[in-house]
């Protein structure tokens, strides 16, 4: 039975997934004698089993007339600009078990998710767009963690 959890800044001993995308090396970082446990654990036949996600997912856009209206009373939920604590996010966890759902459905074994083509991509996650002035100004991201 696959075990999906997630992991944040701490597992990398960093305080943000900012100082995260910082590394330059994942694979060798790993190297460092604060993984001697983890490395441990990779080299047993029960890792195979394991799977981790990082960090958190859009989970559904903002309330609003033109986002998601809410039928029994007038209700706009307020993110205007970059400040991206004012949505709701959700573990990644979830949308990559969804993942691992439609693989067995698929498959009949959950774990046929190689790569985004087969399999891995995580699909309609919501997209939250800003408009200035009749254009738009930025996308809001999908995912708290934007790679360099």
């Amino acid at each position: 039975m696959p075990f999906i959890g997630s992991v944040g800044p701490k597992f990398f001993l960093k305080n943000s997934m900012e100082e995260v995308a910082a590394i330059k090396d994942i694979g060798n970082y790993f190297d460092r004698a604060e993984y001697i446990k983890w490395k441990s654990f990779r080299d047993t036949d029960d890792s195979r089993y394991v799977g981790l996600v990082m960090p958190r997912v859009l989970g559904r856009l903002p309330y609003g007339p033109d986002t998601v209206p809410v039928r029994s009373f007038n209700y706009v939920e307020e993110v205007k600009g970059p400040d991206h604590e004012k949505y709701l996010w959700t573990n990644a966890s979830f949308a990559f078990a969804a993942n691992m759902v439609k693989s067995f459905v698929n498959n009949g074994w959950c774990v046929q998710i190689r790569g985004p083509q087969a399999g891995g991509a995580v699909a309609d996650l919501p997209i939250h767009l800003h408009f200035n002035a009749g254009t738009i100004s930025a996308p809001a991201i999908r995912s708290k963690f934007r790679p360099k």
